[in-house]
């Protein structure tokens, strides 16, 4: 995706400042997390004024898509004879401007992030109406699983400030 078409779609509006920075390298930097407060408080305004937060995913069948993040969330519970599985669900639909969808399958388990680069959700599933892709795409809260991460791997770390050194562990 071009850097003019990639800005475009996470901002379309020039009468308020962006958040978003296209990186010069084109890598955008991920870090931190977006919590399920921030989620419940878009930062952004779409042309019809309303209050949104656009998401980035990089999918192995959509490849880099753009999608609106909305405030609502679910929480999901799936019953198997093992035992009960929870998880809280945030619903992503595809960019208004866009031809495209924002998920299809293969693309689940995809990281979607803000635009500064701040870890949002899993990519879990979508719906579609006989479309040939999701409607609505479903993800779970990223937030909700790094406590469940940190609850079986104490002192796990998101942070890569030292590459080098982490490195440099594992030999």
């Amino acid at each position: 995706m071009s850097p003019s078409k990639l800005k475009g779609l996470m901002y379309d509006r020039v009468d308020v400042p962006s958040e978003f920075k296209y990186p010069e390298d084109g890598l955008l930097v991920l870090k931190g997390m977006l919590t399920a407060e921030e989620i419940n408080n878009p930062n952004s305004l779409n042309l019809q004024g309303d209050r949104i937060r656009r998401v980035i995913k990089r999918g192995f069948t959509t490849n880099t898509t753009v999608g609106t993040l909305t405030r609502f969330m679910s929480y999901v519970r799936k019953y198997f004879p093992t035992g009960d599985v929870e998880s809280l669900e945030v619903p992503i639909l595809s960019h208004e401007h866009d031809n495209g969808t924002f998920s299809k399958g293969g693309d689940s388990g995809s990281l979607i992030v803000s635009a500064l680069g701040q870890f949002v959700a899993l990519l879990t599933g979508g719906t579609n109406k006989g479309t040939d892709g999701s409607d609505i795409t479903f993800a779970t809260l990223f937030e909700w699983v790094w406590e469940l991460v940190k609850d079986e791997f104490p002192g796990a770390n998101l942070y890569f400030d030292d590459l080098e050194a982490f490195f440099a562990d594992v030999a």
